[in-house]
């Protein structure tokens, strides 16, 4: 039951609560064009591929863990897309938008890699 806590809850408490301190250091920096939006995606996809990947070694797998696979393998690459093209516009602007094209980039390898390790 711990586990289940710790997978369901706690994992995306903390989520939410580094996104939150990243769009207030980014508004108290006075960054232009703050990139939310991408950086919550960013956030939303990570976090789902992070919870499915606890569940698969930690849990049982269950319908919900379907769910979290379909959208891993069909809405999520299409959504970090998305973000790597919005994203390659403003590169120049700041740091965070540098960094939010770096981590959508970096998604394709690593949601690859997982697959490799945990499905083969």
């Amino acid at each position: 039951m711990f586990l289940a806590l710790l997978i369901y809850l706690a994992l995306p408490i903390a989520g939410i609560t580094l996104f939150i301190f990243l769009v207030r250091k980014m508004r108290k920096e006075k960054v232009s064009q703050p990139p939310i939006l991408p950086l919550f995606i960013a956030f939303a996809c990570y976090g789902a591929l992070l919870v499915l990947m606890a569940t698969h070694l930690f849990w049982s797998w269950s319908g919900m863990a379907s769910l979290g696979l379909l959208f891993q393998i069909f809405i999520s690459p299409i959504l970090m897309l998305w973000v790597a093209l919005e994203s390659s516009r403003n590169l120049v602007l700041s740091s965070y938008h540098l960094w939010i094209f770096r981590v959508a980039g970096l998604y394709f390898i690593v949601l690859l890699i997982l697959a490799l390790l945990l499905y083969t």
